[in-house]
């Protein structure tokens, strides 16, 4: 019965599950200097400029460096473009000073402008997304961030030609600056799937996706950072066959997230012994998992 019919207000949503105020693991520097955390993760707990005051807001985004080493001894940080509250160069060199107190690093930058992306069928939206990345990556030039991982858009096989294109001018001017543009591993929003494999093609009768954004990044001179969630592999032999194909073209920055569909203890130990990946584990997941995904890393690299 609902509570109109009874006469009673809805109920309040339950809030969010408390936050992780343990310690960090027992583990060698070099192990958690491997693993990262996206802020991405802590959207919902965020005081966020232009977002109301909620109790589940508990964190300030310039804390969020303290509360990753503290709660986790983890040094490294992933920031959305979307968290800064300001792009004002004294705002950032404060946040920097921030980062840098707590002798941590900001990995990444990770922008995302709708629309306004590298398929985009109007040249005016990729015009538009070249401009907006350039001012990002003199944000990042400023904050001493060594990538900005863009939005590819709905990439297919018609609309690689002109992807390529557009991102090779913002590479030229990323590395101009010292910045690495990097593209993501991105689930497709088709159900079509390759024949033997399981794993999601880019449009009906396409190429399955990953493949797609390994040509982007090879004719750009790119970098992958591969998401090994938004593989969307249907099983750890396809998972662990992409990855393989993939990380001659990393980043050095790889995405963590789980799946019913694979052992991510698995994973993380045939990239990192098999393939001999040195590079950073970024945790993607929810603020509850974050703990159980953290001691999966570091227990498997």
């Amino acid at each position: 019965m609902t509570g109109r019919a009874t006469g009673q207000a809805p109920a309040d949503p339950p809030p969010d599950p408390a936050l992780d105020k343990g310690t960090p693991a027992a583990v060698s520097p070099g192990k958690l200097a491997r693993v990262s955390i996206m802020t991405y993760n802590f959207t919902s707990r965020l005081k966020l400029e232009g977002q109301p005051p909620h109790p589940d807001r508990v964190l300030e985004v310039f804390d969020i460096v303290d509360y990753f080493a503290d709660t986790y001894g983890v040094h490294n940080v992933e920031l959305q473009h979307s968290h800064f509250a300001s792009t004002e160069t004294s705002y950032l060199k404060d946040f920097r000073a921030r980062i840098e107190k707590a002798q941590s690093r900001m990995t990444q930058i990770n922008v995302e402008f709708g629309t306004m992306n590298l398929s985009a069928p109007e040249v005016v939206q990729r015009e538009q997304e070249i401009d907006l990345t350039a001012r990002w990556v003199d944000h990042a030039a400023v904050l001493n961030c060594p990538r900005v991982m863009i939005n590819q858009g709905a990439l297919t096989t018609a609309t690689l030609p002109t992807a390529t294109a557009t991102l090779r001018r913002m590479n030229e001017y990323a590395k101009s600056k010292g910045v690495r543009i990097t593209v993501e591993t991105r689930e497709p929003r088709v159900r079509d799937v390759e024949h033997g494999t399981g794993l999601p093609l880019s449009a009906p009768g396409g190429p399955p996706a990953w493949e797609l954004t390994k040509q982007l990044v090879v004719s750009s001179e790119t970098a992958t950072n591969i998401d090994i969630g938004n593989i969307t592999a249907p099983s750890q032999t396809s998972l662990h066959n992409v990855i393989q194909a993939l990380l001659p073209t990393s980043s050095g920055n790889l995405h963590v997230k789980v799946s019913p569909n694979w052992d991510l203890a698995t994973a993380i130990r045939y990239v990192n012994n098999d393939l001999a990946y040195k590079g950073l584990y970024s945790i993607e997941v929810s603020p509850p998992l974050i703990r159980g995904v953290y001691d999966t890393i570091l227990a498997n690299i």
